[in-house]
């Protein structure tokens, strides 16, 4: 090896060094939060057909709390809070716990966020899943 050679060896390992160095002690980024996306909070209204060919609608309300993404479903059932919300990018995904009847049912929702609309599926255990149209807005404004 010519002396040449084993300058630039033990340049690169200095700054190999270095960099890694300089990484390793860098202060970590903190994780951003899961936030919204801007203007997802406030109320939605929801609408479907059920396959009985029957029209429904509900509102969505999503809220921040300080970090934390909450919200409900409200309908002529009542309210119901969401379950594991998660907003990434232009997908959403959320859950609501019905309790009627005897028993209890989940329903996951998740699909896309456009602007001042959503396309969701709704699915209901082993069924099939519904489309949900989403429009800004509670159900009943102009």
């Amino acid at each position: 090896m010519t002396a040449k050679t084993r300058y630039f060896a033990a340049l690169a390992l200095l700054l190999a060094g270095t960099v890694s160095a300089a990484i390793a002690s860098a202060p970590a980024r903190p994780e951003r939060a899961q936030a919204a996306p801007a203007g997802v909070a406030g109320p939605w209204t929801m609408s479907y057909t059920t396959r009985e060919g029957v029209k429904m609608t509900s509102t969505l309300t999503i809220t921040m709390e300080g970090e934390k993404m909450t919200g409900t479903v409200s309908s002529a059932r009542g309210s119901v809070p969401l379950n594991e919300i998660s907003v990434k990018g232009d997908q959403i995904a959320f859950a609501i716990v019905r309790v009627g009847f005897g028993d209890s049912i989940r329903i996951e929702y998740t699909g896309r966020i456009k602007g001042d609309t959503m396309t969701l599926k709704m699915k209901n255990g082993a069924k099939e899943p519904l489309d949900v149209s989403v429009k800004r807005g509670a159900a009943g404004s102009p």
